[in-house]
């Protein structure tokens, strides 16, 4: 997502929103299967591994391992696809632990919404 500023003024007021964390990410998506609650909270331990640059998640916590948290709603569902309403509650290598529990859920697509609050 790329945001633009049309003034300094808005620039100025855009990256303190930014830094104070008014604003937040709201991701859609597409899975093939249902998840197992219509509402939860999901904490994963991600481990990163320096020499290749590559993130590892687990559910039980690690020696040096950061805590990551999401939540998710169920919206809606056809009769092949649900539609998913995901919010990263801390943004400890997001991606990794919304694309680990999406492929428990077969992920099909995402989209991605910015919200001021």
């Amino acid at each position: 997502v790329v945001v633009f500023a049309k003034t300094s003024k808005a620039l100025t007021r855009l990256n303190e929103m930014f830094r104070k964390g008014e604003v937040r990410k709201t991701y859609w998506a597409i899975t093939r299967n249902k998840p197992p609650k219509a509402e939860d909270v999901l904490t994963h331990y991600i481990t990163t591994v320096e020499r290749n640059n590559k993130s590892y998640a687990s559910i039980t916590p690690k020696s040096g391992a950061k805590e990551a948290k999401l939540s998710y709603r169920h919206i809606a569902s056809s009769d092949r696809y649900h539609l998913l309403e995901v919010n990263l509650i801390n943004e400890v290598i997001p991606m990794a632990v919304f694309h680990l529990w999406l492929g428990e859920c077969s992920l099909f697509t995402q989209f991605q919404e910015l919200k001021l609050m």
